[in-house]
């Protein structure tokens, strides 16, 4: 994971992304939701966050993506 992040690749970091669960390393779910955040990536933060029930925690992020994905979602 670590080199997906160097690199910035996406979508490599999007199909690990889609196997991490509950059991995560809860460091690991937060490095990688800011990624996601930081590269507008806000589903895929969103969905990390909740995974990692770190929503009450992160609740100004979770705000903030909730009002880009609405915001995209008016767009298209």
């Amino acid at each position: 994971m670590d080199l997906c992040f160097a690199t910035q690749q996406f979508a490599a970091l999007q199909v690990i992304a889609e196997d991490l669960d509950e059991t995560t390393d809860p460091q690991m779910l937060d490095k990688c939701s800011k990624f996601f955040l930081e590269h507008e990536q806000y589903d895929k933060a969103v969905e990390l966050l909740v995974v990692g029930k770190q929503v009450m925690q992160h609740s100004l992020r979770y705000s903030v993506c909730q009002s880009f994905i609405a915001l995209r979602d008016t767009l298209y």
